[in-house]
């Protein structure tokens, strides 16, 4: 991310991705027939909730207190989602499943390219996923952010298609990784200033539209086309 000025940032927004850089192709609702496995099929039902890299080291280790923290290279995506409110007053079960599908269906995308959902909440500003690429054991280093950008734009795919407002910014960079809280309840997080960095670059994207920080741009630029819309103003940047 360049920042030619203080309180200023130079984003891009892709365009859009080469035919054949992506091997998935587009996934929608209405063109992939979802269908959920049975809660024990493969895993027992507590491996759904881990992420990867948690499961991989209490497979190692046999217990969560053998994951390590680390410093990390990552893509990082933040989607906020506008049009589904499942918890308000006003949500209705139809609100509830259509919301589950839509997440089932990123869910797949992010899996597709090798991601990990690390988030996902409701707040004040509509429904926020959190997507990491190059968590362990998965770590593509060179092509993460290109992995990122796809995934991405297959966010968008999926969004559009059922009509929804979904704001997604991607960032790359170094990033602490490790497990937070007590022995009551922990979680594996990811940390640092570029994971708020997509999260501004998220805020000032437009509907259905993806802003990537610089660094993400130059892995990806020789295989994607992006706008560049100049200097923006990005909180929390001063140089």
């Amino acid at each position: 991310l360049e920042l030619p000025e203080s309180g200023a940032a130079r984003g891009y927004a892709l365009l859009f991705r080469q035919p054949d850089a992506s091997p998935c192709g587009r996934l929608t609702a209405r063109s992939v027939g979802l269908q959920v496995p049975s809660p024990m099929a493969n895993c027992s039902i507590a491996e759904r909730y881990l992420p990867q890299a948690v499961k991989r080291s209490l497979e190692r280790a046999g217990v969560i207190l053998g994951i390590e923290p680390e410093m990390r290279r990552v893509s990082v995506i933040f989607l906020s989602i506008r049009g589904l409110d499942p918890g308000s007053h006003r949500g209705t079960s139809e609100d509830a499943q259509r919301t589950q599908l839509v997440i089932q269906l990123l869910q797949q995308s992010c899996y597709a390219f090798e991601g990990s959902v690390n988030k996902f909440l409701v707040d004040d500003k509509g429904m926020i996923l959190l997507c990491a690429f190059g968590l362990p054991p998965l770590n593509h280093y060179v092509d993460d952010p290109l992995r990122a950008v796809l995934a991405a734009a297959r966010f968008c795919d999926t969004l559009a298609e059922e009509d929804l407002d979904g704001r997604l910014g991607v960032a790359t960079g170094t990033v602490w990784c490790g497990v937070v809280g007590s022995r009551l309840r922990r979680e594996y997080t990811v940390l640092g200033d570029t994971v708020n960095l997509s999260a501004r670059l998220m805020g000032k994207s437009t509907k259905n539209t993806v802003l990537v920080d610089d660094t993400t741009f130059r892995s990806c630029r020789n295989t994607l086309a992006f706008e560049e819309l100049g200097s923006i103003s990005v909180k929390g940047k001063t140089e």
